[in-house]
């Protein structure tokens, strides 16, 4: 967790990266739960809260459209979009994560959210990590 100030040093926003669950042992099931109560952070009831993911786009969308010298970034490299809504319930035979790309291409779109978990839950090969979803919080003046 991080906070960004105001220029008067007052913190402003809470900024959270979370990669999946932190316990210890955690299964692939422990991440998803944890990734999706995340994504439920998008409607909470204080407006408070944005939600933005790393994802491999390859994962979701493929290589299609791109360049062959270009296929390989598509397969490897990490993309950010901000999350606008995350649908469950009785009506979704599976929960969906609302995506909305900065490339006017893809614009908005509905994902699954267990293969939008598995394009998360990659690794960025320019850090070592998994890539996550990054949670940012008003906080109160």
């Amino acid at each position: 967790m991080a906070l960004c100030s105001t220029a008067a040093g007052r913190p402003q926003l809470e900024v959270t990266l979370c990669r999946g669950s932190v316990a210890e042992g955690a299964t692939d099931d422990d991440h998803y739960a944890a990734f999706q109560e995340q994504l439920r952070l998008v409607h909470h009831p204080s407006g408070k809260y944005r939600v933005g993911a790393n994802f491999l786009r390859g994962a979701i969308f493929g290589p299609a459209g791109y360049w062959p010298a270009m296929q390989m970034l598509a397969l490897l490299g990490g993309h950010f979009s901000p999350v606008v809504g995350f649908f469950e319930g009785q009506h979704y035979p599976e929960p969906l994560v609302a995506l909305f790309d900065v490339n006017d291409c893809y614009g908005l779109c509905m994902v699954p959210a267990r293969l939008m978990f598995k394009a998360v839950h990659t690794i960025d090969l320019m850090t070592g990590s998994k890539r996550g979803l990054v949670v940012t919080r008003l906080l109160d003046p």
